[in-house]
């Protein structure tokens, strides 16, 4: 026969045992609740910052620290680059004011920003306690790094896919922008500049010639798909100390050591203007030349 006193014992015992349940059911259901809540609470955060941070910004206004806004204003395809906020660089769309990106100044000081064709931006900035200045050529659209920063220590022009960069003083060269490739060899060279979208024109740097060819401006034209000089057939075939002088747009005025000129066209080397016609030709582009006549005696 069970004892009574066993028998409240074990009612007891049960019953604590039940309350035990209930208690880890209540906190269970507490953990879930909290639980729940934070998700709620971080969603919500993230829409919000997500909607905030995309929200469009618009300016109307631009802060001139000291000049900067003159001599940091860049303008191209409807976008300029202007200074907001004591020295803060931002590109903006002109005809809306509409912010498109913005260089924040944590821990780096942006001192270039410069629009290229091709929706690219050359940025120049130097970090707050180190002096080295670095370079990168940017999307604007999407932010990526097309050329790295500390790559090439700056961007001279951009065009058709292709780069003129600068490394150390004076030290030219043209790059693929896709692969990196160099399409004109690192060179000691007075400048690079594009004159049709497969040429360039380079001048050679003042320690590398003589001062006649200096004073007359000689100049050499690289085919970029190729590598190779330009006209095809040696210079020396147009008379005695020929060289080019200008080029653009595929073509190049020759000019000889008396001092004639011709106009030729770089790709077949045909001479499109004689030596004899004109003792100058200034300029040409479109199928026009803007040239000067010797005066004949009355």
């Amino acid at each position: 026969m069970v004892n009574r006193d066993e028998l409240k014992l074990q009612a007891r015992k049960h019953l604590i045992e039940k309350k035990k349940i209930k208690n880890q059911w209540l906190k269970n259901k507490v953990v879930c609740v909290i639980f729940s809540l934070a998700i709620i609470i971080g969603a919500t955060s993230l829409v919000l910052i997500f909607t905030f941070s995309n929200k469009p910004v618009y300016h109307e206004s631009f802060y001139n620290y000291g000049g900067l806004l003159i001599r940091n204003f860049s303008a191209r395809d409807g976008m300029a680059v202007v200074t907001i906020d004591r020295n803060i660089p931002v590109i903006i769309d002109i005809s809306s004011g509409r912010e498109i990106k913005r260089f924040e100044r944590r821990r780096v000081h942006y001192f270039d920003v410069l629009l290229k064709p091709d929706g690219l931006v050359h940025v120049s900035r130097r970090g707050r306690y180190a002096g080295r200045i670095e370079s990168a050529l940017l999307d604007i659209e999407t932010g990526n790094e097309i050329i790295p920063f500390g790559e090439w220590d700056r961007f001279l022009s951009v065009s058709n896919g292709m780069a003129i960069v600068e490394e150390r003083r004076d030290l030219l060269s043209v790059i693929d922008l896709e692969t990196g490739n160099e399409l004109v060899p690192l060179e000691h060279a007075s400048d690079i500049r594009f004159t049709s979208d497969t040429m360039v024109e380079v001048r050679p740097h003042r320690d590398n010639v003589s001062n006649e060819e200096w004073n007359r401006g000689v100049v050499n034209v690289i085919d970029l798909t190729t590598g190779e000089k330009l006209p095809p057939i040696p210079l020396a075939d147009f008379g005695y100390g020929a060289a080019i002088v200008q080029s653009y747009d595929g073509l190049a005025v020759v000019e000889l050591l008396d001092g004639s000129v011709a106009l030729i066209d770089l790709e077949t080397g045909h001479i499109l203007i004689s030596f004899d016609e004109f003792c100058k030709i200034r300029y040409f582009s479109h199928g026009m030349a803007v040239v000067g006549a010797t005066r004949k005696p009355d």
